[in-house]
């Protein structure tokens, strides 16, 4: 008996799956979207990158594809009109509430997050696809920027209709910047449901796609309900407290963190470039002749 061998066209792939290993990037605009803020909150346009390694078994027009890799987030909030509160005494020791006035705040935040991944994928027609998935994010910093144009006050409880401003000499200060720099130590876990669809094209053993996603990103777990304004690291009697002081140990907790924010969620738009290389083992037919 002898065997003979086909030829390279005569090849299969094996179980009719093709095994591929690729790269793709991908960046566009992200938007923070807020659920029922307490106060005049607005979302201002930011951005994201995003690299993962994949690996795609495909079968005819229907492709499976896992992936890990890193995901880079900048989001931008804006609010204006705040008044916070905290009781405190004034020279002659008698009650007042000073209050600390965010006539505007605008807070820049990033997050570095790994990234795990799966889709099902698509191909309608000769050289297009659509994939549907899901993404988890596993944040590994984020760290924010507030900027604050704001001044301080005072009120008392017989002149509510009333209350004190601009007297430096005893702690109330006039529209001034505070900028604060942080990060957030509680990080939480993001679900994030994406689609993608856009042109794919085979050159010899190479599939190229480039195509628009959306990602929808849900945090996992409590969102936390602070102050926006943290004045622990201040003097506490305003006329002991001089705005150097004020301006350099005021923190500013973020807007996300904050209690004026019910919930929020993510949201990304943009294009992805994905490089596939075939490396699926082939099985030769064998032809047997007596």
């Amino acid at each position: 008996m002898v065997c003979l061998l086909s030829g390279v066209s005569g090849t299969m792939a094996v179980g009719n799956w093709w095994h591929y290993l690729g790269l793709s990037v991908a960046g566009g605009e992200a938007n923070t979207l807020v659920s029922k803020p307490s106060a005049t909150i607005q979302p201002l346009a930011g951005g994201e990158g995003q690299v993962s390694f994949h690996y795609e078994a495909r079968a005819q027009r229907m492709f499976i594809q896992l992936g890990v890799g890193a995901n880079y987030s900048l989001t931008q909030l804006s609010m204006s009109n705040l008044i916070e509160s905290r009781e405190a005494v004034d020279i002659a020791k008698e009650s007042l509430l000073y209050q600390y006035r965010h006539t505007s705040l605008k807070e820049q935040q990033q997050t570095i997050s790994a990234q795990l991944m799966a889709q099902v994928g698509f191909l309608p027609a000769e050289h297009i696809y659509l994939g549907l998935g899901v993404k988890c994010l596993f944040p590994v910093t984020r760290n924010y920027k507030s900027v604050s144009q704001m001044l301080t006050t005072g009120a008392y409880e017989r002149w509510a209709a009333e209350y004190i401003e601009d007297r430096p000499q005893y702690g109330y200060y006039p529209l001034s910047e505070y900028k604060y720099s942080g990060s957030v130590a509680s990080l939480k876990t993001y679900v994030v449901p994406t689609i993608e669809v856009g042109g794919n094209w085979n050159i010899g053993r190479t599939t190229l796609r480039c195509g628009i996603y959306a990602d929808y990103g849900l945090h996992i777990g409590d969102k936390t309900s602070k102050m926006i304004t943290d004045y622990s690291q201040v003097n506490l009697i305003p006329a002991d407290q001089t705005q150097t002081n004020l301006q350099q140990n005021l923190r500013i907790n973020s807007l996300l963190d904050s209690k004026y924010i019910q919930s929020f969620s993510h949201l990304s738009v943009g294009l992805r470039f994905t490089v596939l290389f075939n490396v699926t083992t082939f099985r030769v037919p064998c032809h047997c002749v007596q």
